[in-house]
């Protein structure tokens, strides 16, 4: 039996919900600095690493028949790999189709098509640079990159932490966050952009703000039919992103699955 709208917006589960997708939204924002200025710093060690060469190459993705100046930036990349397991050797794999490696070592561009690498599957050639990337490639370059450092080193578990939420709470067939689970997303969310490498930030000191606005938000109907429409713009602009066709009969299928 459908759950009538009155009935819906009153769920709790349901407003934890909507308030964490706005959480994920806000820290997307709050990164978008930090990451901008650390992925150039990376690029900067690379080129100083490789010794400045320059990539001449025609193939369209690297491969093993690419020439020795993309070799030497690929060796460079994954030194700088996160490894699988934190008492294991084995270093995770860079996800070379994600990038245009002829850009690597170029000034403009090449920083974030080196941190694509570094990121989930999926990056598609419209992804070049934090305001265009989700927050699921945001987590996982800072999770899966040894050089973009934390202040606090358990930060770097949070990461990895609020990456989980983030699948938790996107894969929700009931569209449902308890309380307890509610708190424990923000909380994680807060302690990241609050590390002293990324709270000095102008972007993150608003997001810290907003974080704790939402968490305590008293949410009137206004206010959810408001989130939900934000949430359907939100599905639109990350599809997008990972290169998805997006099917407005799907997002409205989605939408009216949350009001009604």
């Amino acid at each position: 039996m459908a759950t009538s709208f009155e009935e819906r917006v009153k769920d709790r589960e349901y407003v934890n919900w909507l308030k964490a997708g706005q959480g994920f939204r806000t820290l997307r924002s709050g990164l978008t600095i930090f990451l901008k200025r650390s992925t150039n710093k990376l690029h900067e060690e690379l080129v100083k690493n490789t010794t400045g060469a320059k990539i001449s190459c025609h193939e369209k993705k690297f491969s093993k028949q690419c020439g020795d100046s993309c070799k030497c930036w690929a060796i460079e990349i994954e030194n700088m790999m996160a490894l699988q397991e934190e008492d294991k050797p084995k270093k995770l794999n860079a996800i070379w189709s994600n990038c245009d490696h002829t850009k690597w070592s170029l000034e403009e561009g090449g920083p974030w098509e080196v941190a694509k690498c570094y990121m989930n599957p999926g990056q598609q050639k419209t992804n070049t640079g934090p305001e265009s990337t989700d927050i699921s490639g945001m987590l996982n370059l800072i999770a899966n990159c040894n050089y973009i450092e934390l202040k606090t080193d358990k930060n770097k578990i949070k990461v990895k932490e609020i990456r989980n939420h983030r699948n938790d709470v996107m894969h929700s067939c009931e569209l449902t966050l308890t309380d307890e689970k509610l708190k424990k997303v923000f909380t994680d969310m807060e302690t990241l952009v609050g590390d002293e490498a990324i709270a000095d930030y102008k972007d993150a000191d608003k997001a810290l703000y907003e974080l704790k606005k939402i968490k305590d938000a008293d949410m009137t109907v206004e206010v959810e039919i408001q989130l939900i429409q934000e949430t359907h713009v939100y599905l639109v602009e990350a599809a997008k992103i990972v290169g998805e066709e997006v099917d407005k009969s799907d997002i409205h299928v989605l939408i009216i699955s949350v009001v009604y």
